[in-house]
């Protein structure tokens, strides 16, 4: 798992989709070395691993489809795909009955934490952390009428799922409602239209960006980002020096720590609709909270 890792981040490195100054993340403790698994065990998981790896050419495929059919219907060349991945790849381990094969309708499989952290590279954590391999989505644009951008070309302005509303909105020049049919109120947009990226400029950041999961959480602002995994105490990061997370300045700059957990608190109690469970937190250091 780790030489695959370590092979990952090379393709990575000469495509230009991660920089040079961000190092790869170390294997953690509870990911085995591929060279300490028993025959059996390697068996099992090149296994799963071709499995997933054949989901993946059924979705290209079947998007492959898509695609003829809007060339077919003379509109492929004006309309906007944005294919985006899920969160981060996930750590735990579901698979139920072996002995049934993946193309077994009873079947149920899933890969575990060893494939996890290679999915997840060059990052540290998983799916539900809030650290960037379990926030970090790579995201790919296409529509040729449209975008004014280099084709092939990567963009390292930051931008968030809530962004394509907004940017569907902004493209298909409509407007947000207020309200629903029935009168009901609606939640005001979040989101910032992507278009001016696709139109090769620089577009006006968010202010912040704001992560939360059970016990894990995070906030970005700027190229600051606070997090916590598992409500352990919060570490600090130069997103644009130090993307894969592996250099945590907390303990050099604790007010900068005290404002951005500050700033998450702030947040949470009232702008996320967790007002019931008053959060509050302990110390600048700890992101322990209570109910």
């Amino acid at each position: 798992l780790f030489r695959s890792r370590a092979s990952r981040y090379q393709r990575q490195l000469d495509s230009g989709l991660i920089p040079e100054k961000f190092s790869m993340s170390p294997r953690p403790p509870e990911v085995p070395s591929w060279d300490t698994l028993s025959d059996e065990d390697k068996d099992w998981e090149d296994f799963r691993m071709a499995t997933f790896a054949a989901m993946v050419d059924r979705m290209d495929r079947n998007i492959g489809r898509l695609v003829a059919h809007l060339r077919q219907m003379g509109v492929f060349e004006n309309t906007l795909l944005m294919f985006c991945s899920d969160n981060g790849a996930c750590p735990f381990e579901r698979t139920r009955g072996k002995d049934k094969m993946p193309w077994d309708p009873e079947s149920y499989w899933t890969y575990d934490t060893g494939w996890a952290h290679m999915g997840n590279t060059p990052f540290r954590w998983y799916k539900q952390n809030q650290h960037e391999g379990g926030i970090t989505s790579p995201m790919i644009a296409h529509w040729p009428a449209g975008l004014k951008t280099e084709p092939g070309s990567i963009t390292r302005q930051p931008g968030h799922l809530i962004d394509f509303m907004a940017t569907a909105l902004d493209v298909g020049e409509a407007r947000y409602p207020d309200q629903g049919r029935d009168g009901s109120a609606i939640e005001p947009l979040q989101g910032k239209s992507l278009l001016p990226i696709f139109q090769s400029k620089v577009r006006e950041p968010h202010e912040w960006l704001y992560f939360y999961f059970g016990n894990n959480r995070a906030i970005r602002k700027g190229d600051w980002k606070v997090v916590s995994a598992r409500g352990a105490a919060w570490e600090l990061y130069d997103l644009s020096q130090d993307r894969t997370e592996v250099h945590n300045l907390a303990d050099e700059n604790p007010d900068l720590v005290t404002e951005l957990s500050d700033l998450w608190f702030d947040i949470a109690k009232n702008q996320d609709r967790l007002r019931g469970n008053k959060l509050k937190p302990v110390n600048s250091k700890k992101a322990t909270w209570t109910k």
